[in-house]
């Protein structure tokens, strides 16, 4: 998409100035559940999302709150991520263990030497230690530390850990070795005598989505390690590790045994997004824009109407006319990302149309609309075609040399793509019933291989719902969203399926009936 103002704000939550990001923030209130998440909460540790959602917001929000109080020590939101190729050559090595609870363990061994080489390095954190603990920290413990001389990040000591290892033996007695809780018990007398230290780690997103398979064992391994130095006696309520997952890490604790454990606490935020939120955060971004922006009448008040200066838009495909609201919004995957990208080209567009065009409002809004959802849509299948690659990719690929085939290499991850996007265009609708469903299913195994599930990977990507017909009250399209993280599987009993509106631009489909699909009632 071509380089535009900004007026929206920045839709990359990583780029935004921080003071934006504290001073023009859309508020939720209480009853909006993880979206109402204050930046001065220090309870939050895990904030679960879509891409999109806002989990690098939240998370920076927190960490500038956290180093504006000097009564906590707060390190900088840790972005270093270790590239893909490294978790696939530790995943399939140690194939034949725990691989979650390995992950566990690496998280944690991880954390510790992060937080002793701020002890040791950092001009604030070293400056009360006593020559005892020095001389254990550079001598005793300097084994199982990292042999930087300055403060190290956890996700560089998770790199360092599965790059150093690559046999079981040696690995094992790393982790086992008996001076870690050494290590843990010098910490935690640290601590009591220092500020609360908050640890803050993102950045998952970029290499997740090329392969969601291969990164969930990592990132449960993370999920369950926050929790359990949330419940140590010694550490929990002076070392605050705040991490973002995705939405799927989340749905997979959810179907675990334990899920009722992590389901129920106050430190779990989940950014869940619905019709009702993003309009909530569509008009309040609406509301803060300068008077010039409006093509309507801004001296009232300031909605998506009075901004656009039109209430309805005519549906030219289905030959109905719909509410502004809902044609602008059914277009977006309900996340503020879509309605910061979708704002700001729509006043772009219509800018440009007002100085130079002068076309009728209705086609510069359809034709902006069209384009970016056909951006939308086409990202959407980009990361099916990540997962579906990493779905498939043989067994010990890392040690012939071809994982990067699978998971980076972007002729053949564009090649997966293009045939998605031929399988949904030969669906020809919007909607369509179970023996279609079942049609899709066998051609997607034929052509991407038998552990190919396309409508699976459709529907937790959130390009195909189902049409849920209650007993009383209208037919209910339904996708999958955080608040139904449970159901990860799509329903294979129902009459009727539906893809998103997204892909009519994208995957060149047609709209079926005069009634579009929208993902509210």
């Amino acid at each position: 998409m071509p380089s535009i103002d900004k007026p929206f704000g920045d839709p990359d939550g990583s780029n935004t100035n921080p003071n934006d990001l504290m001073t023009e923030f859309v508020e939720f209130s209480t009853p909006w559940g993880g979206l109402s998440l204050n930046s001065d909460d220090p309870s939050a540790r895990v904030i679960v999302g879509r891409k999109g959602s806002g989990k690098t917001v939240y998370l920076r929000r927190l960490q500038i709150s956290a180093n504006s109080n000097s009564s906590r020590f707060a390190r900088p939101v840790e972005r270093d991520i270790p590239p893909t190729r490294s978790i696939v050559e530790f995943n399939q090595t140690f194939r034949n263990h725990n691989l979650v609870e390995l992950w566990t363990d690496i998280w944690r061994k991880a954390i510790f030497r992060s937080l002793a080489s701020l002890f040791m390095f950092d001009p604030i954190m070293s400056a009360n230690l006593s020559t005892r603990v020095v001389s254990k920290l550079t001598n005793q413990l300097r084994p199982i530390l990292s042999r930087n001389t300055s403060p190290v990040t956890v996700y560089s000591q998770v790199q360092e850990i599965i790059n150093r290892f690559h046999g079981w033996d040696n690995l094992d007695n790393f982790l086992q070795n008996p001076v870690w809780g050494d290590l843990e018990w010098e910490i935690g007398e640290l601590m009591k005598n220092s500020p609360p230290i908050f640890l803050y780690v993102d950045a998952m997103d970029e290499e997740y989505e090329r392969a969601p398979k291969i990164w969930l064992s990592c990132q449960l391994g993370l999920f369950y390690q926050v929790f359990r130095l949330l419940r140590n006696e010694q550490l929990g309520g002076r070392l605050h590790v705040v991490v973002a997952i995705r939405e799927l890490v989340y749905a997979s604790v959810m179907q675990s045994e334990h899920r009722t454990r992590y389901f129920s606490g106050n430190y779990t935020r989940v950014l869940n997004w619905d019709y009702d939120a993003i309009r909530y955060f569509f008009n309040r971004k609406i509301e803060a824009l300068d008077p010039k922006y409006f093509v309507g009448n801004s001296s009232g008040e300031k909605n998506i109407s009075s901004w656009l200066g039109v209430s309805k838009i005519r549906n030219m495909n289905r030959k109905i006319t719909e509410n502004i609201d809902d044609y602008l919004i059914r277009h977006t995957r309900l996340l503020p990302r879509d309605i910061v990208i979708l704002g700001n080209r729509l006043i772009n567009e219509l800018q440009n149309n007002l100085m130079f065009q002068n076309k009728p409002v209705d086609d510069v809004i359809r034709r902006t609309v069209s384009e970016v959802a056909t951006h939308f849509g086409a990202e959407q299948i980009g990361i099916c075609a990540g997962q579906i690659a990493s779905n498939t990719m043989p067994m010990f690929a890392d040690k012939h040399d071809i994982s990067d085939i699978y998971l980076s290499n972007e002729d053949y991850l564009s090649q997966i793509a293009r045939e998605l996007t031929r399988l949904i265009h030969n669906s020809k609708y919007d909607r369509f019933d179970a023996s279609s469903l079942q049609k899709m299913r066998e051609t997607g195994r034929k052509i991407f291989g038998d552990s190919a599930d396309i409508p699976s990977v459709l529907w937790q990507n959130g390009l195909l719902g189902f049409v849920k017909m209650p007993k009383v009250g209208k037919p209910e399209n339904v996708f999958l969203s955080e608040a139904r993280l449970a159901d990860l599987h799509l329903p294979l009993d129902q009459e009727q399926y539906v893809f998103h509106s997204c892909l009519i631009e994208s995957a060149r489909i047609s709209g079926l009936g005069n009634i579009p699909v929208q993902q509210f009632p």
